[in-house]
């Protein structure tokens, strides 16, 4: 699995098997994108992408266990793992 970021124009981290997908992921509901918008995709390594997730997950969830953590963000595969609350449904 790979990691991408996108910081505008709402933030999004996702897991997918590549920019594409990722891409695709990000603008399904919300808006289209066109190809100036790759400029906005970074692709950011494992540990980056679990840090912040663990961040998040570990605010909310102050009592979850580093495991449990850890296996919630392995079982994220083509979808997202954080999002901008603007966005969220």
């Amino acid at each position: 699995m790979k990691y991408y970021e996108i910081h505008e124009p709402y933030y999004a981290l996702i897991a997918a098997e590549d920019e594409k997908t990722a891409i695709e992921i990000y603008s399904k509901d919300w808006f289209e994108v066109d190809e100036s918008f790759n400029e906005n995709v970074t692709e950011v390594d494992r540990k980056y992408a679990l840090g912040k997730f663990g961040d998040v997950v570990g605010q909310e969830n102050p009592d979850i266990h580093l495991a449990e953590m850890v296996e919630k963000f392995e079982k994220r595969s083509n979808e997202f793992l954080l999002i901008d609350g603007r966005l969220a449904k």
